[in-house]
């Protein structure tokens, strides 16, 4: 057995072979009595029967004298794979867009916690201040209270010495003037004198009733202490501040009428009645708005 080459496909087979096993072409003619039968060649993708001398399939378009793979080759053609470039990550566009969006994300959370931050730390301050003037507000009203109180106890107990100095006064200058019912507190004052001048003189002089005029003048200046201390009174407590201004003033003078007497026995006895009344009415009155 020899082989030989298809004419159809050009593939090799056997001399023996009636047809070619690649694409069926008939090798050799069957003997019969008839006459000879014409070869045929049949497509093998649609079954059409070709002609002699066809290379093409005028039904479906298949190449006639090539195999089934080299077929497939033909109507999917391998696609080449694009040659991939290593390019560094570094040097990409992409890369640092990323970076370049990250930075401005981060910046932007960096900043928005800033602002956050001191917007939360300006609120603490501010409710922190509040908190403090509150206090500070509340312990000033609370010593402007406390200071109004000894003012107040003050001038009580000033008045009280002063109207115990002046009723001797009173009592020398009267006894003095009329000579006449000398009694023990006011007779040693009087001995040895020719008026009430004299009498008066001896009143100062002496050692006991001097103490109880410093003691007046030390009061005085503890309650002018006290009342720098009250200029600017609380909302509540100024018509209480305003009574005990109006105290002050009545026992200054009558303080004063105490610590240096003047005019007549008449005009200073009645000067010293009344401020020794009004002092005790307006007392009453600022008492009663301090709530006491």
């Amino acid at each position: 057995m020899a082989l030989i080459n298809c004419p159809s496909c050009g593939k090799e087979v056997s001399d023996k072979a009636s047809a070619c096993p690649q694409c069926g072409f008939q090798l050799l003619k069957p003997e019969t009595d008839s006459a000879p039968e014409v070869r045929k060649n049949i497509c093998k993708d649609c079954g059409n029967e070709l002609s002699e001398g066809v290379d093409i399939c005028p039904n479906c378009g298949r190449p006639v004298h090539i195999s089934d793979e080299e077929v497939k080759e033909i109507k999917s053609p391998q696609q080449a794979e694009p040659t991939k470039t290593n390019i560094p990550l570094f040097k990409k566009k992409s890369f640092w867009i990323s970076i370049f969006g990250c930075i401005i994300l981060i910046s932007g959370i960096i900043l928005g916690a800033s602002i956050y931050h001191n917007k939360q730390e300006e609120k603490r301050q501010e409710e922190y201040a509040k908190q403090q003037e509150e206090k500070r507000q509340e312990e000033y009203v609370k010593a402007y209270n406390g200071n109004m109180k000894k003012v107040l106890s003050l001038m009580l107990s000033g008045t009280a010495k002063a109207e115990k100095a002046g009723n001797l006064i009173v009592g020398v200058w009267h006894d003095a003037i009329y000579e006449e019912n000398y009694n023990a507190e006011t007779a040693k004052y009087l001995t040895g004198t020719s008026d009430f001048n004299e009498a008066l003189n001896n009143l100062f002089s002496d050692e006991d009733f001097q103490k109880q005029i410093d003691d007046i003048k030390e009061n005085q200046n503890s309650v002018d202490n006290v009342m720098k201390k009250l200029n600017n009174p609380p909302d509540e407590y100024r018509d209480a501040y305003d009574s005990l201004c109006e105290y002050y003033e009545t026992y200054v003078e009558f303080t004063n009428l105490a610590i240096n007497p003047t005019g007549s026995l008449n005009s200073y006895t009645s000067d010293f009645g009344n401020a020794d009344s009004e002092a005790m009415i307006i007392y009453k009155k600022t008492q009663i708005l301090l709530g006491e």
